[in-house]
């Protein structure tokens, strides 16, 4: 009985993840237009997006071909990221390939409180596309992926800070849903407001104050949630967990943003240039990328 469970105990041992183990991911880029963006008004105007999944693998190695390089969006330390192949999209022309540099970077940084949201970045080179414009690494309708540096950036949440964390954006997500929710059943041709009808000159006055009343309150709730959304996840059920180097829990990732950094007399920019996600690359199957992709 004491060999039977020694070889139990080896054997649990034996099979345990490490935390420092590598994972897979994949990353699924949708690049066009955003809200606040700085890249030129020529750019992306068309609402075309050029999106397309991106395999990596996440070490838990430093990166020393990089060492001390962008300390300014990574924070310094950062460990090595591999791109496993390079990605393609779909556009007019069929099948296009990215060329990715096959070594970038990530670095994450997560709080001490629980609850609360860490901070993922990483970097991949995208380089040269034959035949296209010099610096331009790929190119669906007018939109460009530029041939340089991509940096990433989202909040993060380990699998039990996720949960506290989605209890507390739950009175946020209801306030708004319920305020739009008056705001369209006022609206409505069935059980609406009657006095808006027009009918009546004092009768339509008061019908649109309150429809006012309305309005402002599902302004104020949906600004309320978007602030929370800065330490928050949105639609949590939603995100997928997986293993990442550094930690015993399982990590959610949420949507975050892509930038290429553009010189200044002050400094840098960093420049919007789409959003992005992450899922487990045992999940991959889940992705969407390709409804996007059109």
């Amino acid at each position: 009985m004491i060999a039977l469970g020694l070889f139990t105990l080896l054997a649990t041992d034996i099979t345990k993840r490490s935390p420092w183990s590598p994972a897979e991911w994949q990353i699924l880029v949708n690049i066009g237009r955003e809200e606040g963006s700085w890249m030129p008004e020529t750019w992306a105007t068309s609402g075309a997006r050029l999106s397309f999944p991106m395999d990596v693998m996440v070490a838990s190695d430093y990166n020393t071909a990089e060492k001390d390089k962008e300390c300014e969006f990574m924070g310094g330390n950062s460990m090595r990221l591999v791109v496993l192949e390079d990605p393609t999209f779909v556009s007019s022309d069929g099948e296009q390939f990215i060329g990715i540099r096959e070594e970038g970077a990530w670095k994450m940084q997560m709080p001490k409180q629980r609850g609360t949201a860490g901070i993922l970045r990483f970097w991949v080179d995208v380089e040269q596309a034959d035949g296209l414009s010099q610096g331009v690494g790929a190119l669906r309708n007018d939109v460009t992926l530029p041939a340089e540096r991509i940096f990433f950036m989202s909040k993060c949440w380990r699998e039990e800070d996720l949960k506290i964390a989605a209890r507390k954006m739950k009175p946020y997500e209801t306030a708004a849903e319920e305020a739009q929710r008056k705001v369209e059943e006022q609206l409505s041709h069935e059980t609406g407001d009657r006095r808006l009808d027009g009918t009546d000159p004092l009768e339509t006055a008061l019908g649109t104050i309150s429809m006012a009343k309305l309005i402002k309150d599902r302004d104020d709730r949906m600004r309320e949630l978007r602030e929370a959304e800065n330490t928050l996840p949105r639609n949590a059920e939603r995100l997928k967990l997986g293993f990442w180097p550094g930690t015993d829990e399982k990590l959610a990732i949420g949507e975050g943003t892509i930038a290429v950094k553009r010189k200044k007399f002050f400094g840098d920019e960093f420049h919007i240039l789409g959003k992005w996600r992450a899922i487990p690359i045992l999940q991959k199957e889940d992705s969407t990328i390709l409804e996007q992709n059109r």
